[in-house]
């Protein structure tokens, strides 16, 4: 590459608009936040169906919010006892 070349990829080069990494990082992390919120919001909606309980209130964590015994699993159901197999 001659000395002119490298001339005009430099002025190419400063020409060109700087990448702006803050500005894509806080673009990034608002859409992380709005998809958390949404996501937050489905959630509550699907337990307050479920457990009629305010999981977002009354458990720290997701984790504990799927353990705490104000939502139903399929222990809190008596089994179907019509559908028993008799051998």
């Amino acid at each position: 590459m001659g000395e002119e070349e490298k001339d005009a990829w430099y002025e190419r080069q400063k020409a060109e608009p700087i990448f702006d990494n803050m500005s894509l990082q806080e673009t990034n992390c608002q859409d992380g936040v709005t998809d958390l919120k949404q996501t937050c919001r489905v959630f509550r909606r699907e337990i307050m169906h479920t457990g009629n309980t305010e999981v977002l209130l009354e458990s720290i964590t997701i984790a504990s919010a799927g353990s705490a015994e104000t939502i139903p699993t399929a222990s809190h159901y008596r089994p179907h006892t019509d559908r028993t197999v008799h051998m």
